[in-house]
């Protein structure tokens, strides 16, 4: 009888080992199942200050690559000019905001940004003010990805 339960024991220890690796490699297999890559754009553009949200959209190398000149060869003031931006610039992870009409670039330190929205915000920045031949390319260059402007049907 001793053995018999030994045996029964041994058998339901072995059975249960059993059972928690399965559950081990069950919860492993749903890990893995359940994991999702964000893929993460690296130059992209976007619009903003409309009434409808529309996903940045990626831009070529060669596009990405004149813009980061353009904007990477201004003289920058030491303070965000104020404009109404309608798209913003996203190029190698460094988001600059653009004003199409006027050819006024921002680059706000969101640092400085309160979470609450009762709170003034006194976001502080740089701008930079291109010339109209680089105006003229830079939105030659974003409208081919995205519409410009500022939409007015915000204003009701």
């Amino acid at each position: 009888m001793k053995k018999l339960i030994a045996l029964v024991l041994a058998l339901v220890c072995v059975l249960g080992l059993l059972g928690c690796n399965n559950d081990s490699q069950q919860a492993q297999a749903d890990k893995t199942e359940n994991t999702h890559t964000l893929e993460v754009t690296e130059n992209s553009v976007g619009e903003i200050g409309r009434e409808t949200f529309n996903l940045s959209v990626e831009i070529s190398e060669d596009d990405a690559n004149t813009l980061w000149e353009i904007i990477n060869n201004g003289t920058w003031k030491e303070e965000p000019a104020d404009c109404e931006n309608d798209c913003v610039i996203n190029l190698k992870g460094r988001w600059t905001y653009y004003a199409s009409d006027s050819g006024i670039l921002n680059k706000y330190d969101l640092s400085d940004m309160s979470i609450y929205s009762s709170k003034e915000q006194n976001v502080s920045g740089k701008s930079l003010v291109l010339s109209e031949e680089d105006r003229l390319a830079v939105n030659a260059i974003l409208e081919k990805y995205i519409t410009l402007g500022i939409d007015n049907s915000l204003d009701r």
